[in-house]
This record gives C-alpha cells, structure tokens and sequence, in this order.
C-alpha cells in the first residue's frame, strides 16, 4: 500500500505542476497576432525626425521607417563627427528601418522644383543611378548590405510621361516601394496590389491626432494594412504637431491587442506570407 500510496501523490504532484505550467504561459504565447497592422514612414530626413519623432517612437518601443535622402556627412565642429550621421546610425541601430528615397528627391516642375533639379532634367539612366548611389550610402550607414525599400519622391511613379516601376525592379536592390494615397488607401487585398506602388496615406499639415486614430481604427476594422507617410512633426514641412504625433503613438500603443506596428518591410513581408 505504501508503494501505490507514494505513486498516487507523485502523480498528483505531477499533475499539479503540468496544470501550473500552462497557466503561467504568457498570453502573449497563446494568443494570435492581430491580423491589422500599422506602417509609420516618414521622408526626408527632417531634422523634426531626430529631434521628436524618434524620442516619441523610442519611449513606446515603436519602430517606423525613415525614407532617407542625402544628409550632412560633416559637422562644423573641428574634431567632431556629423551630429546627423551619428543620430541616423543610433536609429538603425535601435531597429528603425531606414529606407531609400533618391539621394536629391527630384520632383516635378509643377510642384515648385527648380528647373535644374526637377525631375524633368532626369534620364531614366541618372535616375537609377542616383537611386543605386543611395542605396551604396545606406548599406555604409547602416553596415548591411540587404535589399531596400523605397519612396518615390513626392509620390511620383513616372519619369518624363513613363513609369518607372519595371526598371526599378530589375535594379534588384528594392525589396518593396511606397507610393502616394489618402485616408482611403488601406491596404486589404496585397495579392492584387503592386509591391512596388504601395499605397500610403500622405498625411497633410495640420492633422489632428484624432484623425489619424480614426485612420487606424477603419484599419483595425478591414484587418488590413494602413501605411502613414509623414513629413516634420514639429517642423515646417506638411508639418503635424507634437501633440497630434504623441496622441497616435499612444493610441497605437494603448492597442497593441488590436493591431501591430512594423516597419513597412516587415508589414509588405508579413502580409504576403499570410496569403501564401
């Protein structure tokens, strides 16, 4: 008797300790990611980026992409490194993705570019060339040497009247590109979408905080993916306030339950694995 006696409170102890296990398994573990997703993007390389965003992003563990152009490679410090190079490495190094967007951002005429930087005096060749230099530059601040996303400038996908979306493909260093949009540009069928022209909601001067949590909750409702294309937040370009950026990061964060935050290579990577 005293064999079974022992036998039976071994495994009931067993039993025990199985049942415990499972209850101190984290929810996290268990529970399924939430299929909406958030992309925060922002071009440039705007002072306001170093300055307030990434501090904002940084404190609620957020990570965005910057679409990065040409910045200062020097100081006007003797003996001191360029404050702009040094703070775009740190952010990579926290994980932020940093992202192509041409090494002189040429632009339309139309949109008040002078005539000697407008896209109009671009070849196709120039162009990708530039796009090329970019990408060289990206891979010496960040140490990697990986395919990049990319940003058409100002949102243009043509050169002189002709997309330039296939010659951006076959230069094999961009993995996905970002185009222009609204706040109807959520993304919930990628099969059908060009992973090259993602579409992005460009996010004008002085939008509140309230509308853009409203862009995140008709996200959370289509499980889709809802791309932000910032400028300054804090600055002068299509500027949004601190106020109105901190009020949508802590949204995003109070929600973490009900949609996911990813760069924007890692949320085009992840939506096209789950329709696979």
């Amino acid at each position: 008797m005293p064999f079974f006696k022992n036998t039976l409170i071994i495994t009931a102890t067993v039993i025990q300790l199985s049942t415990t296990a499972v209850a101190q398994i984290p929810s996290s573990a268990t529970e399924k990611a939430p299929a909406a997703m958030i992309c925060l993007t922002y071009d440039d390389a705007l002072p306001s980026q170093l300055k307030n965003v990434i501090p904002q992003l940084n404190a609620l563990k957020l990570k965005a992409t910057f679409f990065i152009n040409s910045i200062p490679g020097s100081s006007d410090q003797l003996g001191h490194g360029s404050p702009s190079l040094i703070a775009w490495k740190a952010a990579a190094a926290e994980g932020h993705e940093l992202a192509n967007h041409t090494l002189f951002h040429p632009c339309p005429q139309k949109l008040g570019w002078e005539k000697d930087v407008s896209l109009e005096t671009y070849t196709l060749e120039m162009l990708l060339s530039e796009i090329k230099t970019m990408h060289a530059y990206l891979d010496a601040i960040t140490g990697k040497k990986e395919k990049r996303s990319f940003a058409y400038p100002c949102n243009e996908t043509t050169l002189n009247g002709v997309d330039y979306t296939a010659a951006l493909r076959k230069l094999g260093i961009v993995s996905y590109g970002r185009a222009g949009g609204d706040q109807q540009s959520i993304i919930t069928d990628v099969k059908h979408t060009d992973d090259l022209k993602m579409p992005s909601w460009h996010v004008l001067e002085g939008t509140s905080g309230e509308a853009m949590i409203a862009f995140v909750e008709k996200t959370i409702r289509s499980n889709g993916l809802g791309i932000f294309q910032f400028h300054d937040v804090g600055g002068a370009l299509f500027n949004v306030s601190r106020e109105a950026h901190q009020n949508l990061l802590d949204y995003l964060h109070d929600n973490a339950h009900r949609v996911r935050v990813l760069t924007f290579s890692d949320a085009v990577t992840e939506m096209k694995r789950i329709i696979k």
